[in-house]
């Protein structure tokens, strides 16, 4: 079965978006409630939470994707038999990460108290509310969370966006009620593992309405599943860095500095996070389409597409960049007041994060669809520990400057390189060369558009009332785009990969006006 990519992309592309622009803006007013009623450290005590069991997700880290890749050549031949063995896989190993999920949780509990530096709000037990946040990672594993491999594999993640956004909507409603309310942490904490359960049960019930033909039976091939578990083990140890780059971030800023400074460091993330999670909709609507197009087109082709890609996808990156270098201080300061926003050199890295994180997802979209995993195996490990030892050193020197400075350095001489270096050579097969040259000449002149855009801005005044400050908010906003825009155009114009990333759009032109 050849699948409409370009159609499939841009209808996943839009709901993605509007679902997480609806699921951005409530957990925004959610955030804001919670430290208006009840105190900046909740919000650094729901962060630190959230850090240590994605840390703990470790152990899934590779399964869900390795299974959906070796659906991808399943689909194409419309071989249900495989495809229903590879589902009674998914739904066996699932279950036993959710009880070492488990496991590992109610081990660290007792210890919980160490990673935290300071006080903690006096009115909570945070063994409870931990054990409440476990809740809500076990939901994950044990209630149908592996139907939704297939929507995935199907590259049909607009139901999944669909469903999350009905459940979230409904979850922050209730969750800002009750802290309005009630003002109870515990009620409040609680909402988050029902709406999981819930979000579950529903993504189920349209996964069997839409494939009754795909259930759980059979066994995988002996070849089939030696595949998969070498690309699980080589993909488990590849993710280990994107968590490097956060959860651990996160639980050494609260072990070092504290729940206030977690908090703060987690607001600033937060906003870019929101940024990067619409960025990442424009990869993930298209990775099933990557899949299908490397299991059928040249490598060639594919190579022209993730160039032309790339390009529009940093192009796409620089204009949020020069947005975060204008307006990263003033909403700032206007949301959460001036007590808690750092300094403008941790702004810059913030900003700078963002920019760098994102030259690794393109290229990182084609490492994984076409399965590197295990030949990059020690990539990740290699860049986890540089990460958290370069975090640690830099923590105590440079404070929250120093946690943001390490992550950016990893990205750049050990994520971004060696992600390359395994595509290129297992995949395209020719040297790297070329192509670093061009993305490092192309994140300098990014670099310094951002630099332009970030002191033209601070000309821009504050307001004296609420009011005003929206109005000048909204002014360094189109500032910001245009001028980011134009100088882009002005450098690009007449370069080849301008005139390649143009010509793809065009070529899918027809695609587009259908959907």
């Amino acid at each position: 079965m050849r699948l409409n990519r370009t159609k499939n992309a841009i209808r996943n592309t839009v709901w993605g978006i509007v679902y997480k622009i609806c699921t951005l803006l409530f957990p925004f007013v959610m955030r804001t409630v919670l430290i208006r009623e009840l105190g900046i450290e909740y919000l650094g005590l729901n962060s630190l939470f959230t850090s240590i069991l994605n840390m703990l997700n470790l152990t899934e880290l590779g399964v869900g994707s390795a299974i959906v890749y070796s659906m991808y050549k399943p689909i194409v031949e419309n071989d249900y038999k495989t495809l229903r063995a590879l589902m009674a896989l998914y739904k066996r190993v699932y279950f036993i990460i959710g009880l070492i999920v488990v496991a590992l949780g109610l081990v660290i509990m007792p210890f919980i108290t160490f990673f935290v530096d300071g006080k903690v709000p006096s009115d909570v037990n945070i063994h409870i509310v931990f054990l409440i946040s476990l809740c809500n990672t076990a939901v994950t594993y044990f209630l149908f969370a592996y139907r939704t491999c297939q929507l995935n594999a199907y590259q049909r993640t607009d139901v999944i966006s669909k469903v999350t956004l009905f459940t979230n909507i409904l979850m922050y409603t209730v969750q800002i009620i009750v802290l309005i309310k009630i003002r109870n942490f515990y009620s409040y904490m609680v909402i988050q593992p029902c709406a999981g359960a819930l979000t579950n049960v529903i993504n189920a019930y349209f996964v069997k309405r839409m494939y009754p033909d795909l259930y759980c039976e059979g066994k995988v091939d002996k070849s089939v599943l030696r595949d998969i578990k070498k690309k699980v083990v080589g993909l488990m140890m590849t993710k280990v860095a994107y968590m490097s780059r956060n959860a651990f971030d996160s639980i050494i800023v609260s072990a070092m500095l504290g729940l206030t400074v977690v908090a703060m460091y987690n607001n600033y993330y937060y906003l870019s996070s929101a940024v990067s999670a619409i960025m990442v909709i424009l990869m993930s609507s298209i990775s099933a389409g990557i899949g299908n197009s490397i299991a059928m087109d040249s490598v060639k082709k594919n190579e022209q597409d993730m160039l032309a890609i790339n390009f529009l996808y940093m192009s796409i990156s620089l204009i949020a960049f020069s947005c975060f270098m204008g307006l990263y201080q003033p909403f700032m300061r206007l949301w959460v007041g001036e007590q808690y926003i750092f300094n403008d050199t941790v702004m810059i890295a913030f900003a700078v994060y963002f920019l760098v994180e994102k030259e690794l997802n393109v290229i990182g979209q084609y490492y994984d669809a076409a399965g590197l995993w295990w030949n990059g195996k020690w990539k990740g490990v290699i860049e986890a520990i540089a990460n958290i030892v370069l975090n640690i050193l830099m923590c105590k020197i440079f404070g929250v400057f120093g946690i943001v400075f390490a992550t950016i350095f990893t990205i750049l001489f050990i994520g971004f390189p060696f992600t390359a270096y395994y595509t290129y050579k297992f995949y395209f097969k020719k040297s790297i060369l070329k192509f670093v040259i061009q993305q490092s000449y192309q994140l300098i002149v990014f670099f310094i558009i951002g630099g332009i855009v970030y002191f033209l801005t601070r000309m821009i005044p504050f307001g004296k009332d609420l009011l005003e400050n929206v109005f000048y908010l909204i002014f360094r906003f189109i500032v910001s785009i245009v001028l980011s825009t134009c100088m882009l155009w002005l450098i690009y114009k007449k370069t080849k990969i301008y005139a390649q990333a143009k010509e793809w759009l065009l070529s899918h032109k027809d695609s587009l006006m259908r959907v």
